[in-house]
């Protein structure tokens, strides 16, 4: 009873692990219930009423029942995705369900018969070397699925990657650190730098002089080489055209094949460059022209009588060139129509 028990388990175990790679969750409590169906079925068979035959029909049923379940959704109801990987461990439970049957229908024409179980039997001599092959292709049909997993893992991530790569508005570069060969480059590069995808593939960024200053490339590798990376570097580069540019810089040593490569990328921020420093020629010239302004501020003390204004030292001046002392306006005079009038008529007097 044991045994078999551990069998069936084994069995309800790997259905579980079938699901829990699959990444979906059925409900195992029918099955809970046909393992304990199993148990009892199978304690009645052994000890209340013995029956070889009956307990060979038992183990089959529960064997089938299980197996079916691992085989339909390993072939069918698993994701199109993941099918691939299972159809081989599939197989092997369309395998065990088939053997599981032929067991029944021969165990059933055994029922009534007075067959000696102890005798030499063909078809358990098959059954026996069935399961020890099943074992066998189970145990590679386990191997294999995981292997394709993680297969399909790694070409998603490959995927993922070269999607962002190709699709990042800015530089993206992929180059050997051994030789600065680039190995991949992005629509980004093409675009900032002039060069087309097919000219950048296979040269260097020394050949296609993409550095204005070599001195500053062999300072930012070796920096790489120490720190393992580098970012958001300022450093200036050149286009095709020789146009200079300015880049925000970053870089970052990966293991491609077991060789070192450097995956970099540079931010064109030449603009906002050219803005930044128009906004700090436009901030110095206001600035200039505050500290030009002269104002007039507080309590002006002025007298009564002629309008004369007293300054800080105490002197009493005309109202116009105290303004004109401590302001940037000036006076040009004139005679108003009221005085007009006025003078005229002393005139006429």
């Amino acid at each position: 009873i044991l045994a078999n028990f551990f069998v069936v388990s084994g069995i309800l175990l790997g259905y579980e692990a079938l699901l829990q790679f699959s990444g979906k969750r059925l409900r195992q409590f029918p099955n809970y219930i046909l393992l304990a169906i199993f148990v009892c079925l199978h304690f009645y068979w052994t000890f209340i009423q013995p029956d070889l035959t009956a307990r060979n029909i038992n183990l089959s049923i529960t064997h089938f029942i299980i197996c079916l379940q691992c085989a339909w959704f390993s072939l069918f109801k698993i994701g199109k995705n993941l099918r691939r990987c299972t159809v081989p461990i599939g197989i092997v439970f369309v395998g065990v369900c088939v053997i599981s049957v032929l067991r029944i229908v021969v165990s059933l024409r055994e029922l009534h018969s007075n067959a000696d179980f102890f005798a030499p039997n063909i078809f358990s001599f098959f059954v026996l070397v069935s399961y020890q092959i099943i074992i066998i292709f189970l145990t590679h049909s386990v191997v294999l699925m995981y292997s394709r997993r993680l297969m399909l893992d790694l070409e998603f991530e490959q995927r993922k990657y070269l999607k962002a790569f190709r699709s990042a508005p800015y530089v993206m570069l992929l180059t050997r650190l051994s030789d600065g060969k680039i190995i991949e480059a992005n629509e980004g590069m093409s675009v900032i730098s002039g060069y087309s995808i097919s000219e950048l593939l296979g040269k260097t960024t020394v050949e296609l002089q993409l550095w204005l200053q070599e001195e500053t490339r062999t300072l930012i590798v070796n920096e790489i080489i120490t720190k393992g990376r580098i970012s958001g570097k300022e450093i200036n580069f050149r286009r095709k055209s020789g146009e200079i540019f300015t880049g925000l810089f970053s870089s970052e040593t990966i293991l491609v094949n077991d060789e070192k490569h450097l995956i970099s990328s540079i931010a064109d921020i030449t603009d906002l460059k050219k803005v930044a420093e128009e906004r700090e020629q436009l901030i110095c010239e206001l600035q200039d022209a505050i500290e030009k302004v002269k104002t007039l501020t507080g309590l002006l003390p002025t007298c009564a009588y002629c309008k004369k204004i007293k300054d800080e030292n105490g002197n009493w001046k005309q109202m116009e060139v105290y303004i004109r002392d401590h302001s940037n306006a000036d006076f040009s005079h004139g005679i108003c129509p009221e005085c007009l009038k006025k003078v005229m008529e002393k005139v006429d007097v």
